[in-house]
């Protein structure tokens, strides 16, 4: 197999996972094993949960965005529940489970400057070889897109 390539969805724009999915589902078709790791909280019926809202034998999908919310708010327990879903990830990242993840809206944990932008390169820089990862979200931080593979950004042009 090809070596796995990082690769960076972002834009200005409203909708940056549609094209991640789209990669997602033919990664599906070509017998690939995909894993879905969505890290906003959801909020009812959008496409991307009507998308995302089926089984296939070999996609997992997993939705942490709600492990991220704390209850009382604290700064420790944000803490704790941001680096327990990042662990979480890194372990799927590495199962050799899967030759495609998608980490949509991974900026979401970044934001929370609880992860260091520097800590998921070296953790992507290490994964499996032939393992694709796959970034959406906005305001990407300059060390993901320094080590990614390719960067698309989506612009409205109309």
């Amino acid at each position: 197999m090809k070596k796995g390539l990082f690769i960076i969805v972002t834009g200005r724009v409203k909708e940056v996972t549609a094209p991640a999915l789209g990669t997602m589902f033919r990664a599906l078709g070509r017998g690939f094993g995909v894993c879905l790791v969505q890290f906003a909280k959801g909020n009812g019926e959008t496409a991307d949960a009507i998308a995302t809202n089926w089984s296939h034998p070999r996609l997992e999908i997993h939705r942490l965005g709600e492990k991220l919310e704390t209850e009382s708010g604290a700064v420790e327990e944000k803490t704790q529940a941001v680096r327990e879903v990042w662990r979480f990830t890194e372990q799927l990242i590495s199962s050799g489970k899967f030759q495609v993840v998608v980490l949509d809206k991974l900026t979401d944990i970044l934001k929370t400057g609880l992860v260091a932008a520097e800590e998921i390169v070296a953790s992507l820089r290490s994964r499996p070889e032939d393992v694709h990862v796959i970034v959406t979200g906005n305001d990407v931080p300059e060390p993901l897109i320094a080590a990614a593979d390719l960067v698309t950004e989506a612009v409205e042009v109309k």
